[in-house]
């Protein structure tokens, strides 16, 4: 897997649907958008393979996606908010088939996977391994698929469950020359005051 050079281009995908009753149709159209990755943190980022700036969005629809062709061979990382990720495995599955980039990480936000409800037996994705924080609420919830052969260690210092304030989750990917790659997912529930998250 390279990981000499990162794509400028991390992806962040919003799911904007409502739920969709269990067993629900998956419309041909999809209302999904991708937005690059640390668009929120001011300033700009950079590592020694690149540096871009944070503080322009670019949105793609999936069609947008596909058409603009990025390197498959760059590491890539994906974010959706799937809000009940047993309810809405068949669209992420459809949209991934549709958009033909092997990702090496998804982030999923609010899965809404507790201890007390373990909705884990139709949710894999071929080809990925998952890991998750469960939440303690019946919202919340994050987790990671991450592509089969990647080498990583979850981070159980990072990987919290803050008893619905907010939920994450934490992997370290070894990759080629001894490199190293921090990824995660942070959930936040949006009724406690942004203080108790901070």
């Amino acid at each position: 897997m390279p990981f000499e050079s990162i794509d400028n281009e991390k992806l962040k995908l919003t799911n904007q649907c409502k739920d969709l009753e269990s067993g629900g149709d998956l419309q041909s159209h999809p209302t999904f958008s991708i937005q690059t990755l640390l668009d929120k943190f001011p300033g700009s980022f950079s590592c020694e393979d690149f540096s871009f700036e944070t503080g322009v969005s670019k949105y793609y629809t999936p069609s947008e996606f596909f058409s603009a062709k990025f390197n498959k061979n760059n590491f890539s990382v994906l974010h959706i908010n799937i809000v009940s990720q047993s309810a809405h495995i068949d669209e992420l599955k459809g949209l991934l088939s549709f958009l033909g980039h092997p990702f090496d990480i998804i982030g999923i936000s609010e899965t809404k996977i507790s201890e007390k409800r373990n909705l884990t037996s139709n949710i894999n994705i071929e080809g990925y391994a998952f890991e998750n924080t469960p939440t303690e609420t019946h919202f919340g919830g994050v987790g990671l698929y991450i592509k089969n052969g990647t080498n990583y260690n979850i981070r159980n210092d990072l990987s919290k469950s803050l008893c619905g304030i907010a939920e994450s989750i934490f992997v370290e990917v070894s990759g080629e020359n001894g490199k190293r790659i921090l990824v995660g997912c942070v959930y936040r529930h949006p009724s406690p005051p942004i203080s108790e998250f901070f």
